[in-house]
């Protein structure tokens, strides 16, 4: 079971085994493993001075974080891509970072050892008006991160915001300006007669 496995790594590791897997279902498919940082760490040696043990390839393997593993994820993102993990699940559903964080976590600054974030999480971003443009202006974003948080205001015209709000929702209490041209308020006018 899981706790022998993370109890006894090191000790699994000097037998010769190398690899973990999660097993398979009655129809042959892989059940995956969902685990805290902390038993990613004991079975794997990750932020340790041994490595012990992998996870197997054809396995589904998501590492469960919280906000305060933030800092551990950006530092060990590539050594737990390399282990086998697929994704990071946020322990509460929801984690807020920096652009710069997300970006080395992710891989997306392009980075081959990104690790993503599990599908139906609600990832923000919070970062300055130059992070949140670039965000904006970036589609590799889109499906990825779920809310902006900006930290010092932001201006967009209105084409920009309908377009920002179709992928995005802005957190609420910040200072987000809408800029209109003539067009947009013939464009408003017209369709409130």
């Amino acid at each position: 079971n899981l706790s022998t496995v993370v109890a006894n790594a090191a000790t699994l590791k000097s037998l010769g085994v190398d690899q973990v897997s999660a097993g398979l279902d009655a129809l042959g498919n892989s059940l995956g493993l969902s685990l805290t940082l902390a038993q990613v760490h004991s079975i794997t040696g990750i932020g340790g001075a041994n490595a012990y043990l992998t996870f197997n390839p054809s396995d589904t393997v998501l590492v469960l974080a919280g906000q305060g593993d933030i800092a551990t994820l950006v530092a060990e993102h590539g050594a737990l891509k390399a282990a086998g993990v697929d994704a990071i699940k946020t322990a509460s559903g929801a984690l807020t970072l920096s652009k710069a964080n997300f970006d080395e976590i992710t891989g997306i600054a392009g980075g081959a050892n990104g690790v993503g974030f599990s599908a139906g999480d609600q990832i923000t971003i919070s970062g300055s008006a130059t992070d949140i443009n670039a965000v904006l202006s970036n589609a590799n974003y889109v499906g990825k991160v779920s809310a902006l948080l900006i930290t010092n205001g932001l201006s967009l015209s209105l084409a920009d915001f309908n377009s920002a709000r179709t992928n995005y929702t802005f957190a609420s209490g910040q200072t987000l300006a809408v800029s209109f041209g003539d067009n947009d308020l013939l464009s408003l006018r017209n369709n409130l007669a």
